[in-house]
């Protein structure tokens, strides 16, 4: 069969929200979802939402992910993605290495810039659940993650 690409992309549009539901709506589907597991898995999060109650900044981190943290602080990997995700919102991930050498999530934050105030934000928190500071921090080149003195 022969479609126009404008009908292919309408379609595919019209699945995605059926599936996903509205974009408009995933901030506070995504508030929601943490609300409630959180209070089933007794996990840590902190949402930061605007003047127009619009969410800005989302951090999380579960019991394992608290746990390996202080297990495994000596050396943790701060990474920011930039809008990879369909929140179009940067991606803070802190990486400890395990005894096996294997890397493990342990914490995550959603950020609504890559700026130094959010990651501060964000790093405030995860200081928050920790026994002890970390000896040796890995970054990649983000500006923001370069200049700040977090720990």
């Amino acid at each position: 069969m022969n479609f126009s690409k404008d009908v292919i992309r309408y379609t595919v549009k019209k699945i995605q929200k059926e599936d996903l539901g509205c974009p408009t709506q995933d901030a506070q589907k995504f508030v929601d979802l943490l609300s409630e597991d959180s209070e089933k898995r007794q996990y840590f999060f902190k949402i930061q939402k605007n003047a127009n109650h619009q969410l800005e900044n989302v951090c999380f981190m579960t019991h394992k992910m608290k746990m390996l943290a202080n297990q495994f602080l000596d050396v943790i990997i701060l990474d920011a993605t930039h809008k990879t995700n369909r929140f179009n919102l940067p991606l803070l991930d802190i990486i400890v290495v395990d005894q096996f050498g294997k890397s493990r999530t342990c914490f995550i934050a959603l950020l609504c810039n890559q700026k130094e105030e959010s990651f501060i934000w964000a790093l405030e928190f995860f200081k928050l659940n920790l026994d002890k500071e970390p000896v040796v921090i890995f970054s990649d080149e983000d500006e923001a993650l370069v200049s700040g003195n977090f720990f």
